[in-house]
């Protein structure tokens, strides 16, 4: 491969990268808080004290209905985050899924060649 292909490959791959790179960074530092983290601490919290995944929304006023938890595995985390390390440990979980989602992202761009490029 010619120096002249590498630098348009490596500009390709600051063009692709670098968007997506600011969309994460943008949202993963967003100040905001989530309401919604309470209740999935919560539901968390109750999973690792029970070991078990609960049929009905204790703390709805659905509670006689059937409910299905489908995002029992990330209330276990937020649970875990909590139980261990407070409000930090929760501020550490999300840095690290950040770092998790940059490091995904670079290693699927990492093969990807200029679309344009003549062999």
């Amino acid at each position: 491969m010619s120096s002249g292909a590498q630098a348009s490959g490596r500009g390709f791959l600051v063009i692709t990268r670098l968007p997506i790179l600011v969309v994460l960074l943008a949202f993963g530092t967003k100040a905001t808080v989530d309401t919604d983290i309470w209740g999935h601490m919560r539901f968390g919290l109750d999973l690792l004290a029970t070991h078990s995944l609960p049929a009905v929304d204790r703390y709805s006023f659905t509670t006689t209905q059937a409910w299905v938890n489908h995002e029992w595995a990330s209330d276990a985390l937020f649970a875990v985050a909590y139980a261990s390390g407070g409000l930090p440990g929760l501020v550490l979980l999300r840095v690290l899924s950040l770092i998790a989602a940059i490091a995904i992202l670079n290693r699927g761009l990492r093969e990807v060649s200029w679309p344009s490029r003549m062999e």
